[in-house]
């Protein structure tokens, strides 16, 4: 998508990486990490009786007593 905005081919052989800093767009793995916290931080900051915290409670104790 990078080279496609900046019109650049592939045979041009400049780097992915060359192309982010220069645009100043942040690495994929931080965007989706950034989101997955977030999510986290709502699921955190529901009730108890919330069907999220069941199932995050149910998984728990699946994977870790079990």
């Amino acid at each position: 998508m990078v080279r496609w905005m900046c019109d650049v081919k592939v045979k041009d052989r400049v780097p992915s990486k060359e192309w982010i800093d220069r645009l100043g767009i942040d690495d994929i793995i931080l965007v989706l990490r950034q989101n997955r916290l977030r999510w986290y931080g709502h699921v955190l900051r529901k009730e108890d009786t919330d069907w999220v915290i069941q199932i995050q409670i149910h998984i728990f104790i699946d994977i870790f007593v079990a």
